[in-house]
């Protein structure tokens, strides 16, 4: 009796040590954590013209940072002052901790680059890992500079890259998705309003909506009049149609190297931007206090003015300096356009002359100017295709950057 008490007592203590066991297994992999350990290696692919590599030409760096995003491509930001991680120089290689401000688990993915005193960037390197894995270690093989379709700083892909720093860029980077912003949650018409929940206009009337002012009502009761992320031109900030050589652009550019520009100047002249009055015209009213509107160009750059209040400019993924691209630039995420998952038509910031009807009274506006075309890119499976469209005509944003 006594033998075959202890053998059960004994299998007993055996099957709990076991369930402990694999219970421990399971959480371990699957913890959440805000600390993890980072280490450089060597290239996984050497530079041809030079066998520098970012741990013997530790002399040229002057700092080495790690950002981590999640499985969705949203920055972590970490627990210091500049929202990354600085990683240091010791025993013949680069390393430091990532502290998160929250705890992360799942996979994640680390981006690291290098610059030197200019701010430039000389190595770059991404690396995913599973939380809880490996000691929430990871080492992150590293290569001169950037190639076309690698991660980015801000948490898109390289689209262009030069051969040298000019004007204190060389890279372009496409944002991984493409910009949205709400509205302002305004009365925008009578019978639109806004889903506070998505950002989307809507259709409010049940007898339905004339989106294009051709007469014809399209949108039936709770159709999607605009999505957040859809956006139009406004018309030109002059009161004087410009006469002469109109193949400027009025001013923008279509170059790779110009979108930064463009921007610029279409926040200073307040040319491009959606109008909560969305029907029937390629342009906005003029903006009242009460009749708030999004605009792409100032929404990304700054600079936009609410009931006296300067607002600052849209951040992605830890950055601010995103813009619209020029026509050019647009163009050049074509061999990305399955990585960036490009769908459907995108504006660029290069404008364009419509020389078939120079003079035009803007409806709702007592401004006379050129009815202005802009250049769009529509992007599908078989391809894409340049144009020049309407103001009026509804489409999406990809920001990049430059650095």
């Amino acid at each position: 009796m006594r033998k075959k008490i202890s053998f059960v007592f004994i299998s007993t203590i055996c099957l709990i040590i076991s369930l402990v066991a694999c219970d421990l297994s399971f959480f371990t992999s699957n913890q959440s954590t805000t600390s993890f350990e980072v280490s450089t290696s060597l290239p996984s692919e050497r530079n041809s013209s030079s066998s520098r590599d970012i741990n013997s030409d530790y002399a040229s760096i002057s700092s080495v940072y790690v950002k981590v995003f999640d499985a969705n491509g949203i920055h972590l930001p970490a627990n210091t002052v500049h929202e990354m991680s600085t990683m240091s120089y010791a025993d013949g290689h680069w390393s430091g901790t990532v502290q998160l401000k929250s705890a992360v688990s799942g996979e994640i993915l680390f981006t690291l680059w290098a610059i030197d005193a200019d701010g430039h960037h000389l190595y770059s390197g991404s690396g995913t890992l599973t939380v809880g894995t490996n000691g929430n270690s990871i080492t992150i093989p590293t290569k001169v500079g950037y190639s076309v379709g690698d991660k980015g700083p801000g948490g898109g892909y390289i689209i262009y890259s030069a051969s040298d720093y000019t004007g204190g860029w060389k890279y372009l980077e496409a944002s991984r998705s493409d910009f949205s912003y709400t509205w302002e949650g305004i009365l925008i018409d009578n019978d639109l309003a806004v889903n506070t929940t998505t950002g989307d206009v809507y259709v409010t009337n049940g007898s339905g909506y004339d989106f294009d002012g051709d007469g014809t009502k399209e949108l039936a009761q709770n159709d999607i009049a605009m999505h957040a992320y859809e956006w139009y031109w406004s018309i030109p900030d002059f009161e004087t149609a410009p006469s002469g050589d109109l193949s400027g652009n009025l001013g923008t550019l279509r170059s790779i190297g110009d979108g930064k520009e463009n921007n610029i100047l279409l926040k200073l002249d307040a040319i491009s931007g959606v109008t909560p009055q969305i029907k029937k015209m390629p342009g906005r009213k003029v903006v009242e206090a009460s009749n708030r509107r999004r605009d792409g160009a100032k929404t990304l750059g700054g600079g936009i003015l609410y009931d006296g209040i300067t607002h600052d400019p849209m951040a992605i993924n830890g950055y601010d300096d995103w813009f619209i691209p020029s026509k050019d630039e647009l163009h050049a995420m074509y061999n990305q356009r399955v990585t960036l998952n490009l769908d459907g038509k995108y504006w660029s910031s290069t404008e364009s002359a419509d020389s078939d009807n120079p003079t035009n009274t803007i409806v709702g506006s007592s401004r006379t100017a050129l009815a202005l075309n802009a250049w769009m890119e529509e992007f599908s499976s078989g391809g894409s295709v340049q144009s020049q469209e309407l103001r009026s005509t509804l489409a999406k944003i990809r920001p990049v950057r430059r650095f």
